[in-house]
Order: structure tokens, then sequence, then C-alpha cells
């Protein structure tokens, strides 16, 4: 089942791989373990200027909204982007 919910970072190593992107929902923040170069490279492709040499943008992701799934122990699957309706 997947959730909604606003990102508010990420931290990672890409030395080590692992990565948490920090995601706001009906539940609180929640941390969300994930791949940290595939979801850098996810988030960079979905939403432009994230990567900068070894560092992360965080600038350019928060605030963003997505549409996420984690696995049964927390990890996250999957997520996409939702577009802001304009006004």
């Amino acid at each position: 089942m997947s959730s909604i919910g606003t990102i508010v970072g990420f931290a990672g190593s890409p030395l080590s791989g692992l990565g948490y992107i920090f995601v706001e929902s009906e539940e609180g923040i929640q941390p969300l373990m994930c791949d940290n170069p595939t979801t850098v490279r996810a988030l960079d492709e979905c939403f432009g200027n994230v990567i900068q040499g070894m560092r992360i943008n965080n600038d350019a992701i928060k605030g963003k909204r997505i549409e996420f799934e984690t696995n049964r122990i927390g990890v996250l699957e999957w997520f996409v982007p939702i577009e802001e309706e304009s006004r």
C-alpha cells in the first residue's frame, strides 16, 4: 500500500551505499532507508540539481511531494513525484 508525503531531506554515504530519505506524512517524519546511489539518481532525474559532486543538494528536494511505498521492514521500494496542480 502506498503513502503520500513531503520530502524533508536526505542523508547518506556514497561509500556505504546506504541512505535515508526523510518524508513527512500522516505518521509524522519517517526516515526511509534506501539504496543511496539509486535513490539519489532517481531524485536528480525527478527534480534536477540534486547531485553536486559527492554531495546532495537538499534544497532541490525539500518540500517536494511524493507517493512512495516501503517493504515490510521499512526500506523504500519506490517513489514517484506528485505534480502540484497549477492554480
